[in-house]
């Protein structure tokens, strides 16, 4: 027959292995969620100015409607004071490519051409 004194460290046991539990929940959605918000911090959109900016000078460029045009960032810059800064961006539209990098006295310059004739 259990007595009571064993019968307060069984379910003291289970209390603890029942809080193990529980914690041990807690700590994998707690870190779940923080590795989430890790990797959606790594996916860079520029600002809207910015794709203002590159989508005007793009779409003369390549004789393509602003809204035609697709976007990619390919580099960035990590400024301590700015945060992370689109450097170079590929866009595609009307069946062109182009690269474009930022340049700090000229705005967005075209790095390269498409050879279509």
């Amino acid at each position: 027959m259990i007595d009571l004194e064993q019968l307060f460290y069984i379910y003291k046991d289970f209390m603890n292995c029942r809080i193990s539990a529980l914690s041990m929940n807690l700590v994998f959605r707690l870190s779940l969620i923080l590795t989430i918000a890790l990797l959606s911090a790594c996916v860079y959109t520029f600002a809207p100015e910015t794709k203002e900016n590159l989508s005007k000078r793009a779409s003369f460029d390549m004789s393509c409607p602003a809204q035609d045009l697709k976007f990619t960032v390919l580099s960035t810059r990590h400024d301590l004071l700015a945060g992370d800064n689109a450097l170079s961006v590929g866009v595609e539209g009307c069946g062109k490519k182009l690269v474009y990098v930022d340049s700090p006295t000229s705005g967005w310059l075209a790095n390269s051409y498409d050879q279509q004739k």
